[in-house]
């Protein structure tokens, strides 16, 4: 979102103007949050509707683990609109997290899970479905505040990342 602009100057013109960052970068956070569920949100829907008469979930629930997987979404969109703040190869760097991180890691050892996205949007879900898995998500007061943490922390690290860019002009 932002690694591209930054690196290939577009960013600049934005720079310029009387914006403050932080909104330039909330902006953007909520525009990728906003797409993520725009996706994420109808396909959830679609899925679990889908299984619904296979001892899947009730409508309702359908619902409730939709608009779970969103907040999850929406906080994988931000952490990840402060990482493109920092590198061009934020999309290398965010599936490397996910792959290794997320798929690995917080699946295996217990302790790396309340620093898993995807452990604290699984402990949303099963809180509002009645759901448990093996090993339990972690309790839903827990995973609204890793789910916070990430989208406060990715808005103050992006925002001190952009405070930080300099425009420096031509040679």
């Amino acid at each position: 979102v932002l690694g591209s602009e930054l690196e290939d100057g577009t960013a600049v013109y934005l720079m310029v103007k009387p914006i403050p960052r932080w909104r330039i970068l909330v902006a953007k956070m909520a525009v990728a949050a906003a797409l993520t569920v725009a996706l994420v949100l109808p396909a959830t829907v679609a899925t679990a509707l889908l299984t619904t008469g296979r001892g899947g979930l009730t409508p309702s629930e359908a619902l409730a683990y939709a608009l779970a997987v969103s907040a999850g979404g929406a906080a994988y969109a931000c952490a990840f609109v402060t990482l493109s703040a920092f590198t061009g190869r934020a999309l290398i760097l965010g599936l490397c997290y996910i792959l290794i991180w997320e798929g690995i890691l917080a699946g295996l050892l217990e302790g790396t899970r309340l620093l898993s996205i995807r452990q604290a949007t699984l402990g949303l879900a099963a809180s509002v479905t009645g759901a448990t898995g093996r090993p339990p998500p972690l309790d839903v007061s827990v995973a609204v505040v890793i789910l916070v943490v990430v989208v406060v922390g990715a808005i103050v690290l992006g925002t001190h990342r952009m405070s930080r860019f300099e425009i420096r002009g031509t040679d």
